[in-house]
């Protein structure tokens, strides 16, 4: 594997039932990282062709994806952070967004390694930079 430590990969999931717009979430997810010097990638599968392609085609580059979604796109968010298991079990997944904030231990560790309770700027730099999730406030996650 190609991974670097320092890259993530962040995904918007696709609406199946509705669509109220974009969301500016990872967009402020993503400008938080690059303070910290990182270059993270967008994938929006709302207007993202062949997104799952896609998706699987970055697994070789990224070695932590972070996913965010609310109610009305948990389905799909469920079927990457599938097919991300699928494909390499070994990236981390970490999730994000008022849906997963209530219901994390449905995620975790089954879709995601780490979710992120609700507000997720500083928090995405902390995961980024500190190896020892219990000093990170804001997060649930499985330990065993």
């Amino acid at each position: 594997m190609n991974y670097n430590r320092n890259s993530i990969l962040l995904i918007s999931p696709a609406y199946h039932t509705w669509w109220v717009g974009p969301f500016p979430g990872l967009g402020w997810i993503a400008s938080s990282l690059e303070r910290i010097g990182l270059e993270p990638k967008i994938i929006d599968c709302q207007i993202t062709k062949d997104y799952k392609k896609k998706i699987l085609e970055c697994l070789k580059y990224y070695s932590t994806i972070g996913i965010t979604t609310t109610i009305g796109a948990i389905s799909s968010a469920l079927e990457i952070a599938s097919l991300i298991r699928k494909f390499s079990p070994e990236t981390k997944i970490i999730f994000g967004g008022p849906h997963p904030t209530a219901i994390y231990d449905k995620l975790i560790p089954k879709y995601a390694d780490i979710v992120v309770l609700g507000e997720g700027e500083e928090t995405a730099a902390e995961l980024m930079q500190e190896d020892d999730l219990s000093k990170i406030k804001g997060i649930a996650y499985w330990d065993g």
